[in-house]
């Protein structure tokens, strides 16, 4: 009973440090979107004069 709770924690800690290091290195190498991009999407911005319902 011992090995396999001992097994469990060892697969359960690998997962979590997996985790952990995936949401931090990920961010890292997130490429910023080109101007281009960013223009286009400032067009499909809906702004009204009046308030909505």
């Amino acid at each position: 009973m011992k090995k396999i709770l001992k097994r469990t924690g060892k697969v359960f800690c690998l997962f979590l440090l997996i985790v952990v290091l995936v949401n931090v290195l990920s961010p890292l190498f997130c490429r910023k979107p080109d101007e281009k991009y960013v223009e286009s999407l400032k067009k499909t911005e809906f702004i009204s004069e009046t308030a909505g319902v």
